[in-house]
């Protein structure tokens, strides 16, 4: 109607359908009716249409058009309307010859609309056009120019926008420096000043996103605050600059924490979003922003209120946004990361996944190389480790641990969100080594935070749970290493990180927790080591004073977990009662966690009885322990403990008043703690039947991740069942079932499983798959608190019960196929029995309650009691194992060897002649780290030896040796010249030189071509070159120096060029499968290759030995203890030479350790030897057990190949030649 009634009244209709085209638009932008814009466009193309080619007013109209579509396409987002006001635009710069004086002002428009169309579509050229357009506008703009300041004001704007794809800091720096001079050229009264300050802040704001620098952040907040409050209420402009204010206030916020940055952010979005149109195409992001403020105050404040209308923004921004949107990425992921928050707070699992598949598809919408890619990774990390936390899958967690790193290494040095990164990073490491045990992960992720802490700035908000997460760390490889330093560091970070958190923070309450754990552990350490003073109760009074009124969740476990069992304080536990009392009186009757609060109650309770004695508190403990049992489902995760708590309870009332009827409820519990605790009452009593069957169930329970702290329950549960009665295999069962359970794992994988996978993948995965989510720990609140979600065990338990079901269903459809019946099983008697074949196996069971020697013969499988065998006396050896050695094996000759032989028929030595007969040892615990194989009296000439009378090899377990010799079957001489990887390390960095190891190799060169072998040496004797040629040779020889690690036995390593750096350590080799290759024999020719410190581990076998089985080394040879440099010459050239003579046979390698043994104990006076009985019988203390003569070893002092500061002990003789072992079949 406007355009038509201007064509009728007007003289010059295109000038007059111009002017109203402008007037048009003038009142939209005013008004912002969307019939004004419609009009404007419809009456602006009218113009250009009736304007000739040739008039000099065209180019201008053709710019008008331009004008009004781009106004359009800022409020509908339409596409085409950006791109037809470029080409408008465009077609009106070339219309202006260079030198008119409207040029600059187009070149800045076609520039802007470049601008515009980049952040809708993110295509480079486009803003890098723009840029130059721009650019050239300033050139031609003089100083002084009314426009110059509008035209730099865009040009940073650009330069902006360049900065924040690319990440260029240049840009930036070059876009803040533009859009000062813009500021302040422009008066203060300017209608334009608003506009450019508001730009300024922005970039001042990007800045700081970069760098860190707070007087960036703080005057971008200034400048921002002043372009609001220079802008009149009914500007269209208001809006973006009241959301560009809000955005900074939140970023000042994440970094300071002030909650008064918060409160106001989200005033001035809020006002934003009521002031924008519902059809506005900018209302998307306005919502995103203010969904990610409403989140970020649920945070902080926990309003679950806030959480929810923050999703609910999210969606909506996430909707009305159209696909191919730049911005659609950034809303989707803030929207994914709400929903994970949900999920925490609810526990509801199609949350998380639709967090996760959200995260997904915001990572797969941002390009490789967009700045916020690293945001996304990180991101999508999170909610990956928080799916494992609920289903146990380790390939979640591994997926988590490789999106997180690449995150961590997309991001340079410096960058501002590189400590968070890295913390992140550490934390998942963290979690995989709860899950695995692997040490390299948990030692990682304290690098990672001590990283992250360092590079963090003190006043930033994130410092504080950095530091937490560093003590938490700290502490966690204290209590597996049991390394004084690092719970000393522990403290003092979790100190650090409660004093830097606000009082009303929600996380204050985790991070106290946490002090007071490492509190607690630091004076359980230090009371072990006596090495400091007991700490006063100022400790636990510290924590006890810093705790809030209202205290949430937990508490009562922490105050219990405050108090260390020998430093226990009446006025301690007294004040833990109280807080403890009243958690429990504040908790509903149908709160999910009043169980484990009654059961910490009983706990403290308990404790009070061992200082008191008072009959009533036990009765209160015992009722309390009792209600916390009713208000515990069945299936929850801390139901097993509660019982238990209620055993041990009643057993201590029995124990005091006799009462039977304590007894009689002692709980044969379902979860491995309950059982113990259970069966060692009822072992107590001689109830073994029971305690037998109680502890089968523990065994048949037992995790990988809970090996530590279930020393012995094996060897305990075969005692009670031989104790009750039960047959000799059906013990041995039970013995196998826990014992080196991480190698049976793997073992299992590589030979079942592999199997499987060949022949039926599927079920193989779903088999896993179902594997990986039962043997997750449940729910484990020790260490993040404040990640985990209370109100979602229910649907854990019913998960797991569902998988449990679907496993043992699995596992009977595997069985079902065929060549699959015996998938997993136990070997059956006929099957263990059938090892013998070669030889009998000795597995010698050490317990607290019984000792015995498990004999497996061809036709039978007996029980030896060794009934002067004690748990006590063997540990009490084991301290002085080698400074007594020869006394030791006379006490192992007379103890348990010589019966084990007498009942297996070997009686007298062996001729010298014919075939020897063969024994392979298997001890349990401490008794793994004694030479069972060098026992006897060997000073006198008797015979009373077992390297007199038999060939010895050790297995880890039966299975181990199955599995060994199951692999190879066969195993025929080699066909042409296979190779033999030879490393002598005469010098090693840091170590002592090893004059005798290039010897040793080069000997072996001299025989290879007689066995027949091609010797091949690596270009470096580093790690990695090591590894990759292991996969070739059929033989691998190391002289050198070796290490067993005190803390963590699978960081024993083998000392090369680079041990320092890059160790060869236990686990490199478990993980290294030499799958193609089979190769035959590893020989360590280093010390303690054999050695595991950490006794907790003893049954598991974790060394550098069992390490080369596990990569597929059919035999091993390796070391207890220390060996001397120049006699480990002698003993590989006659372990060699017997395989050369016996052409490969699986014998071979065993005669010739045990040839090799008896030759150094010749060479070194031993049986046979240069010194007579006279001798040893002048020396001798006890009849029964010989003692060494002294013997001169040479005036040269003698070098061995262990770590600096080794030695043989000076009872040297049979040090030198018992420690040599040989593993396999």
């Amino acid at each position: 109607m406007a355009v038509e009634e201007a064509s009728r009244s007007h003289r010059d209709r295109g000038q007059a359908l111009d002017i109203l085209g402008i007037a048009l638009r003038g009142r939209f932008i005013r008004n912002g009716v969307m019939k004004d814009i419609e009009e404007a466009v419809k009456s602006a193309r009218a113009a250009v249409e009736a304007t000739p080619h040739n008039d000099p007013e065209r180019a201008n109209r053709l710019g008008n058009l331009g004008n009004c579509l781009s106004k359009r396409f800022q409020r509908t987002g339409q596409i085409a309307d950006i791109d037809e006001a470029i080409v408008l635009t465009g077609m009106a710069l070339e219309a202006t010859p260079p030198e008119h004086p409207d040029r600059a002002r187009k070149l800045r428009n076609l520039g802007s609309l470049l601008g515009r169309r980049f952040e809708r579509t993110g295509v480079l050229e486009d803003v890098n056009r723009a840029i130059s357009l721009t650019k050239t506008a300033v050139e031609i703009t003089p100083p002084g120019h009314p426009e110059r300041a509008g035209r730099l004001n865009n040009l940073g704007g650009l330069l902006d926008m360049r900065s924040e794809r690319l990440g260029l800091i240049e840009d930036l720096d070059r876009a803040v420096e533009v859009a000062e001079e813009a500021v302040d050229t422009t008066p203060s009264d300017h209608s334009d000043r608003a506009s450019q300050l508001n730009n300024l802040g922005n970039q001042l704001g990007r800045r700081f996103d970069h760098t860190g620098a707070m007087h960036d952040l703080n005057r971008a907040i200034d400048m921002a605050d002043e372009a609001v409050g220079a802008t009149p209420l009914d500007h269209p402009d208001r809006v973006s600059r009241l959301v560009n204010l809000g955005s900074l206030l939140g970023r000042r916020y994440d970094r300071l924490g002030a909650i008064a940055d918060l409160s106001r952010a989200l005033d001035v979005v809020e006002e934003a979003v009521r002031a924008t149109a519902l059809d506005d195409a900018k209302r998307a992001g306005w919502l995103n922003n203010l969904g990610s403020l409403l989140g970020s105050r649920y945070q902080r404040t926990g309003a679950v209120e806030d959480l929810d209308r923050a999703i609910k923004v999210s969606e909506t921004a996430v909707e009305i946004t159209p696909p191919g949107h730049p911005g659609r990425a950034g809303q989707l992921s803030n929207l994914g990361i709400l929903l994970s928050w949900r999920h925490k707070q609810a526990g509801t699992i199609e949350d998380l996944e639709r967090a996760i598949s959200i995260a997904e598809t915001a990572l797969d919408l941002t390009p490789r190389g967009h700045p916020d890619r690293i945001a996304r990774l990180n991101s999508l990390g999170i909610r990956l480790s928080m799916l494992f936390k609920e289903t146990g899958a380790i390939e979640q967690l591994d997926r988590a641990v490789n999106v997180s790193e690449e995150a961590t290494n997309a991001t340079p040095p410096g960058h501002p969100l590189r400590a968070m990164l890295e913390n992140n990073l550490g934390y998942l490491l963290g979690r995989r080594f709860q899950r695995t045990g692997t040490i390299e992960d948990l030692d990682r992720a304290v690098d990672l935070t001590k990283i992250a802490v360092d590079n963090t700035p003190h006043d930033s908000s994130g410092r504080a749970g950095w530091l937490n997460n560093l003590g938490l760390w700290l502490g966690v490889r204290s209590e597996r290493t049991g390394a004084m330093e690092d719970i000393e560091r522990a403290v003092e970070a979790a100190e650090m990180a409660l004093d830097a958190t606000p009082l009303d923070h929600p996380d204050r309450f985790d991070y106290t927790i946490n002090l007071g754990r490492w509190l607690n552990l630091n004076r359980a350490l230090e009371a072990n080591r006596n090495a400091l003073s007991y700490r006063t109760p100022r400790d636990t009074r510290k924590v006890l004073d810093i705790l809030p009124i209202h205290i949430p969740d937990n508490l009562a476990a922490s105050v219990e977990t405050w108090m260390d069992q020998r430093y226990r304080l009446t006025e301690d536990i007294r004040a833990a009662i109280e807080v403890a009392q009243r958690i429990v009186n504040d908790t509903p009757l149908k709160h999910p966690d009043r169980g484990s609060r009654l059961n910490n109650l009983g706990n403290l309770l308990s404790m009070q009885v061992d200082q008191t004695g008072e009959m009533g508190d036990l009765d209160r403990a015992i009722d309390t322990a009792a209600m916390a049992i009713e208000a515990t489902p069945l299936g929850h995760p801390s139901r097993a403990r509660c019982l238990s708590n209620l055993g041990q309870r009643l057993r201590q009332r029995f124990e005091l008043n006799g009462a039977k009827e304590d007894r009689d409820h002692a709980p044969p519990s379902d979860r491995i703690r309950a059982a113990r605790c259970a069966a060692d009452f009822l072992m107590s009593q001689s109830e073994w039947e029971e305690s037998s069957t109680l502890l089968r169930d523990a065994v048949e329970l037992l995790p990988a991740h809970m090996l530590i702290d279930f020393a012995g329950l094996a060897s305990t549960a075969a005692a009670s069942a031989l104790s009750a009665g039960k047959e000799p295999h059906q013990a041995l069962e039970v013995l196998e079932l826990g014992r080196g359970v991480i190698a049976g794992l793997l073992l299992e994988l590589r030979t079942d499983l592999t199997k499987l996978h060949k022949k039926h993948s599927a079920l193989a995965k779903e088999f896993e798959s179902l594997r990986e989510e039962l043997n997750a720990p449940v729910n484990d609140m020790s260490l993040f608190a404040a990640d985990e979600s209370g109100a979602s065990w229910e649907t854990q338990a019913k998960r797991r019960r569902e998988a449990a079901q679907r496993f043992s269903e699995i596992t009977d459809k595997i069985r079902d196929k065929l060549g699959f019946q015996s998938f997993l099983r136990l070997p059956k008697k006929e099957e263990v029995m059938a090892e013998a074949e070669s030889g009998p196996i000795v597995i010698i069971n050490l317990s607290s309650y019984r000792c015995d020697a498990f004999l497996v013969e061809r036709c039978q499988i007996t029980a030896l009691p060794l009934p002067e065998l004690s748990l006590k006396e063997v540990e009490d050896r084991a301290k002085k194992l080698r400074s007594d050695l020869t006394t030791t094996l006379a006490w192992l000759w007379r103890i348990i060897v010589c019966p084990c032989l007498k009942a297996l028929g070997v009686t007298q030595p062996h001729s010298g002649s014919g075939h020897w007969p063969r024994v392979w040892w298997i001890p349990t615990g401490v008794l793994s780290h004694f030479p069972i194989h060098a026992a006897g009296r060997h000073f006198d000439s008797s015979g009373e030896t077992a390297l007199d009378r038999v060939v010895s090899s050790y297995s880890s377990s039966i299975k181990a040796l199955i599995y060994g010799r199951q692999q190879h079957v066969q195993c025929p001489a080699p066909s042409g010249l296979e190779e033999a990887l030879l490393i002598s390390m005469e010098e090693t960095p840091g170590q002592s030189a090893l004059r005798f190891a290039a010897r040793e190799v080069a000997m072996l060169e001299d025989l290879c071509p007689s066995l027949p072998l091609w010797p091949v040496q690596t270009l470096h004797k580093c790690r990695e070159d090591v590894l990759a040629r292991l996969r070739t040779c059929k033989t691998f020889h190391f002289a050198g120096h070796a290490e067993s690690d005190p803390w963590e036995p699978s960081r024993s390593r083998l000392m090369l060029e680079d041990w320092k750096t890059k160790p060869l350590t236990v686990a490199d080799l478990r993980d290294h499968w030499l799958q193609g290759n089979s190769p035959f024999l590893a020989y360590l020719s280093a010390c303690s290759t054999g050695a595991n410190r950490v006794e907790r581990l003893t049954d598991e076998s974790i060394h550098l030995i069992s390490a080369c089985q596990l990569a597929g080394f059919r035999h091993v040879v390796g070391t207890l203890w220390e060996v001397d440099d120049e006699y480990s010459v002698d003993a590989a050239r006659v372990v060699y030479e017997a395989i050369r003579d016996m052409r490969w046979s699986n014998e071979a390698v065993a005669l010739g350790v045990h040839n090799a043994a008896r030759l150094l104990r010749e060479k070194t006076g031993g049986a046979g030897g240069t010194n007579s009985q006279e001798d040893v019988a002048k020396n001798a203390q006890d009849p029964r057990e010989g003692v060494a003569p002294t013997v001169e070893m040479g005036a040269r002092s003698r070098s061995t190949r262990g770590v600096v500061g080794s030695a043989l002990p000076e009872e040297g003789i049979p040090a030198i030649w018992a420690p040599y072992v040989h593993f396999g079949p």
